[in-house]
């Protein structure tokens, strides 16, 4: 025979928060963040690894990922109360919301998304579904914004000199590979560019060395270029430093492209010195 009363009511406490908490005729150790209504292992569900990743209400998750980052343990679960009937456990899942209070609406400390009562707490069950849609639908972007984002290039972006890990290349790669994007399955098949669109690309490309936009842009790459290459110079120049050929003394350090890794004396004299008496047949014991 099936057994109907298998449903509970279950709350989730904040072991960071112990105290005297009470709401009407409920009372709670620890404070409580959410209330659910479930039967078999359904109370234990919202802790798996897939749920936190994929669960819209972030309020929740995030607190679990917090509890579990601090405290080293999971939040405390209680059956507030068992072997209910499932339309008894809907009337006393959304009547527990209503006197606890839900963060949404600035009435308690609940992550609840819903009133509860309606079988899952996801946007489906959200009751401002339809002006989340709306304002959706209306946003609109505006040109400052468009600015903002159009600023993120070069310097100012956030991956700029910055290298992907080969684990996360041969991701993309594999990622790219299952992907078929050709013929229909290309984002821009059957689309074509708006004239706008064409008359700035020709802008671009008249001149062969590229718009001023572009040519500041290698400029700066290249200055920092340079600047990384003068930091890297300087540094093996203290590491490594370089003698003279003809007295043995540090060659001292000129910014250049040759000079730290080529020159082999000190100053023209030693240069002359060396060169003369290598003419003369001369041995010196520094070569």
């Amino acid at each position: 025979m099936e057994n109907n009363n298998k449903f509970y009511v279950y709350v989730y406490l904040d072991p960071r928060k112990p105290g005297d908490y009470n709401y009407g005729e409920y009372h709670f150790d620890y404070e409580p963040f959410y209330v659910g209504k479930g039967c078999d292992d359904r109370m234990f569900d919202h802790l798996k690894p897939s749920y936190l990743k994929t669960n819209k209400n972030k309020t929740f998750t995030n607190k679990i990922k917090k509890i579990q980052r601090v405290c080293e343990i999971n939040p405390i679960i209680i059956k507030y109360q068992c072997d209910l009937i499932e339309h008894i456990a809907l009337k006393l899942e959304p009547a527990m919301i209503a006197v606890i209070g839900r963060k949404r609406c600035k009435t308690g400390p609940l992550c609840n998304i819903t009133k509860g009562g309606t079988g899952c707490d996801t946007f489906t069950n959200n009751p401002n579904k339809e002006k989340i849609r709306e304002k959706l639908r209306n946003h609109v972007v505006t040109e400052e914004t468009k600015e903002k984002l159009r600023g993120r290039t070069g310097i100012k972006s956030n991956r700029f000199n910055k290298k992907h890990k080969k684990e996360s290349i041969e991701k993309m790669i594999i990622s790219q590979g299952k992907r078929d994007i050709t013929g229909e399955n290309n984002p821009f098949y059957g689309k074509t560019h708006t004239e706008e669109t064409n008359q700035k690309n020709r802008e671009c490309h008249t001149d062969k060395k590229g718009s001023e936009k572009q040519k500041n842009a290698v400029k700066t790459v290249n200055k920092l270029r340079w600047d990384s290459y003068r930091k890297n110079s300087i540094k093996e120049y203290y590491e490594n430093p370089n003698y003279c050929n003809n007295c043995g003394k540090i060659i001292h350090f000129i910014i250049g492209i040759y000079h730290t890794k080529h020159r082999k004396f000190c100053d023209l004299h030693c240069s002359a010195v060396f060169n003369n008496d290598i003419r003369r047949g001369k041995k010196l014991c520094c070569i």
